[in-house]
């Protein structure tokens, strides 16, 4: 690997959990259209499952390797490939979906300030 895909590797395996709970957690406690929620739902359990499920495969590359003393069958590396893939895609649709939304309510805000303040008065 180059040292820019160990970077994103090392990134995905070790921060993603911490990453996925912090874009989750505002967008699931905070008041959302549906979409963003089943999204935001959809999303950390995909990004969960596919961890778990890496973790699982590098165990058992580990375990191979470990007791064959070969290198572990390209099937399993390529599941491996794979798992962390669709972490990493879901991690960051994650996060763009929290920063859209970010930015939309702040562009949102100034004109619902400004429809309460139009209020006329009596």
């Amino acid at each position: 690997m180059s040292p820019i895909g160990d970077l994103v590797y090392l990134a995905t395996v070790f921060a993603s959990p911490a990453v996925v709970i912090a874009a989750s957690l505002p967008l699931l406690v905070t008041r959302q259209p549906r979409w963003v929620t089943a999204t935001t739902v959809g999303l950390t359990f995909t990004a969960a499952t596919s961890f778990i499920i890496y973790w699982y495969l590098w165990g058992r590359a580990f375990e191979y390797e470990d007791t064959n003393y070969k290198p572990a069958p390209p099937a399993l590396d390529t599941a491996l490939s794979i798992a962390i893939g669709v972490c990493q895609a879901s991690t960051l649709t994650l996060i763009a979906l929290g920063g859209f939304r970010l930015v939309t309510a702040c562009q949102d805000r100034p004109a619902r300030q400004r429809a309460a303040t139009d209020v006329p008065s009596v």
